[in-house]
């Protein structure tokens, strides 16, 4: 009797020891409660809530820093063609009666072109080209929804420039048919009247475009600007259009066109031609690049302190609405 209760002892202990090494060696697995799966999705989310804003502050930042560098690129190729030509500045050209604007007689310096012959004109990469003119804040406009008309841009939209296909248009191996952008060039720095020599049956002999007209119009820089500092000549900008010659008195758009909220489509809203300047791509205002070659952040208010012609006059008291713009 005595060896049969002690042989329950002994086994009854084994199983007491078993049971202890099983639960160290094999614990029992145990998940998380409903409150506490709660807590942490809403710690996750806060977390996020707080990263969002200043992941996308640092994009607009970064997007502001590339769009100030491409326009700094762009006024420097203006600066190099200046060079190039003996201090000479392109007129607004005009080719089987399509106007190439500034995009063509610049292209070559912003692509690192080369030349086929002296009256060949330039082999162009316009696929390049399109990275450099458009900003990286603005949306590109799908191809397959565009026609031969004109768009204007806005503030989150590029403007499309059309070039007729039945001029089929080419330079060395490439062809293009339209441009998109989303910068707006001076146009008071065009070679005034300039002298419009038609492109051959060889192709576009940039080299001709070089001659400024003798009587200047009003308002259009000479080619060394005296009068005033380079650095407060506007050249390029964050615009809605590709080009446009402002005036003292130009009104800016209403606060829609402004903003954004509401996009140009065919058509300009009121104001005058600073009016394809007066947005809020960047803030409060837009980059602008100047005439010494430097780029810079500025308000919208500010748009009419700038010298953009030859003998600009500041306005006192300023255009009606300038004061409202942020």
């Amino acid at each position: 009797m005595k060896l049969a209760a002690k042989f329950r002892f002994i086994h009854s202990r084994r199983s007491t020891v078993r049971s202890t090494v099983l639960k160290k060696r094999f614990p029992r697995s145990t998940g998380f409660t409903l409150v506490e799966l709660l807590v942490v999705i809403s710690i996750i989310a806060i977390l996020i809530s707080l990263l969002l804003p200043a992941l996308s502050a640092a994009k607009k930042d970064a997007d502001a820093t590339v769009c100030t560098s491409n326009e700094r690129e762009m006024a420097t190729a203006m600066i190099t063609y200046q060079a190039t030509y003996s201090g000479a500045l392109f007129p607004y050209m005009d080719m089987h009666g399509a106007l190439e604007a500034w995009i063509v007689p610049l292209a070559p310096f912003l692509t690192d072109s080369h030349k086929t012959s002296s009256s060949g004109g330039y082999q162009i990469d316009f696929q390049k080209l399109q990275t450099v003119i458009v900003c990286p804040s603005v949306q590109a406009l799908p191809e397959n929804s565009l026609s031969s008309s004109n768009i204007v841009g806005g503030v989150g939209q590029t403007w499309w420039w059309s070039e007729p296909k039945k001029y089929n248009t080419t330079y060395g191996q490439y062809q293009y048919t339209y441009f998109q952008g989303s910068y707006c060039f001076n146009g008071w720095l065009y070679g005034a009247g300039g002298n419009w020599i038609k492109s051959t049956s060889a192709g576009l002999a940039l080299d001709r475009y070089i001659t400024p007209s003798v009587s200047p119009p009003a308002y259009y820089w000479p080619n060394t600007i005296v009068s005033v500092s380079a650095a407060s000549v506007p050249v390029f900008g964050d615009g809605i259009w590709l080009d446009g010659g402002p005036k003292e008195n130009n009104t800016p758009p209403p606060p829609n066109y402004v903003d954004g909220q509401l996009l140009y489509g065919g058509s300009l809203p009121g104001g005058g031609d600073l009016t394809r300047w007066c947005i809020q791509r960047h803030g409060n205002g837009i980059n602008l690049a100047f005439m010494d070659g430097h780029a810079e952040h500025v308000e919208l208010k500010n748009l009419w302190s700038l010298n953009w012609a030859d003998g600009w006059q500041t306005p006192s008291p300023l255009p009606k609405g300038v004061a409202q713009l942020p």
